[in-house]
This record gives structure tokens, sequence and C-alpha cells, in this order.
């Protein structure tokens, strides 16, 4: 299929729109498999990068609150009867 248009400014507009969504879609594909990468090495700092380039995918936040819950780095609290004992008379 060709696409004969009469005037050369109607084909630098092709051209230009054409080349404007092929950077426009390189951008986010490269940024989202970025994104896949970082997550993938299954650190904090991968999973925070991961959720930083793709705020909107909930998986990278999913992973990045899994990370904090199952490696907290809370200390350990004494416990409450221990902490509450009332001194004998």
């Amino acid at each position: 299929m060709l696409l004969r248009l009469p005037d050369p400014a109607a084909r630098f507009a092709v051209l230009v729109l054409a080349l404007s969504l092929a950077v426009t879609l390189s951008f986010f594909s490269v940024r989202n498999a970025r994104a896949a990468i970082e997550a993938g090495l299954g650190t904090r700092a991968g999973y925070e990068a991961a959720a930083r380039l793709e705020p909107t995918n909930p998986e990278n936040w999913y992973l990045l609150g899994r990370y904090w819950s199952t490696r907290s780095t809370i200390p350990t609290l004494p416990a409450p009867s221990s902490t509450f004992d009332t001194p004998s008379p």
C-alpha cells in the first residue's frame, strides 16, 4: 500500500508523525524493559528503581511492599509482660 500525497508538506507531516511515534514507542518500551530488569534483581534498590520507572505497574509496588514486609529492619521489641511488670509489694 502506497500513500500518495500530492504536496511535499503533507509527505513531510506524515514523516514527522511517523518518526515521533517511533521515538515515543521506543522510549516507553526501553523504560518498561529497564524496570523489568531492575525488578528482576530482587534487591531493595532494584524494586525502588522499578517502581520509580513504572509507577503505574502494580506488580512493582507489590514486590517492593513484599520486600519491606519480609525483610523488616525494625528491631524486635521486648515482650509486653516484661515491659509492664508491676513491682511486687
